[in-house]
């Protein structure tokens, strides 16, 4: 069970690199850590723990690097504080995403931000239900949408 989990992260960070100019996988895992917590500085609080609950999925806790993990947010600190701030939703630009995505995701300087933020917005839809990309749809500003939409 645990090795079929890691088949599908694999083929889910796969996906990212074979739509990017991402090499490895470390490359992929990273800027994907990156695009998930931008994402969930964009969506509302119940949004947040529906896509996490979503992208769980039925399969084995414990293997090395599932979906969910990719999206949990990896800083206890930063977590606790999302959770219980008033703020609940930001709103960032497109630019704005681009340029957190550049910076935090150490991409290399030839790296498409704005391709990797497709890449991981697709592999992640094909995880979801036509009614959690609709409420993710819904949660996004006009340029994160599209972007959204196009992948």
């Amino acid at each position: 069970m645990a090795e079929q989990t890691q088949e599908k992260n694999q083929a889910f960070l796969d996906k990212i690199i074979s739509n990017t100019n991402l090499q490895t996988v470390n490359e992929a895992q990273t800027a994907t850590k990156v695009v998930f917590r931008i994402l969930r500085d964009l969506l509302p609080r119940e949004e947040v723990d529906k896509l996490a609950d979503e992208l769980r999925g039925e399969e084995a806790p414990n293997a090395d690097m599932e979906i969910k993990d990719l999206f949990k947010d990896t800083n206890p600190m930063v977590s606790f504080f999302s959770y219980i701030s008033p703020i609940q939703q930001l709103n960032i630009s497109k630019d704005t995403f681009m340029l957190r995505l550049n910076q935090e995701g150490a991409v290399r300087h030839d790296t498409d931000a704005e391709a990797v933020t497709k890449a991981v917005f697709s592999a992640t839809k094909e995880e979801l239900s036509q009614e959690q990309i609709d409420n993710v749809t819904k949660c996004l500003s006009d340029e994160i949408r599209t972007i959204w939409q196009q992948a």
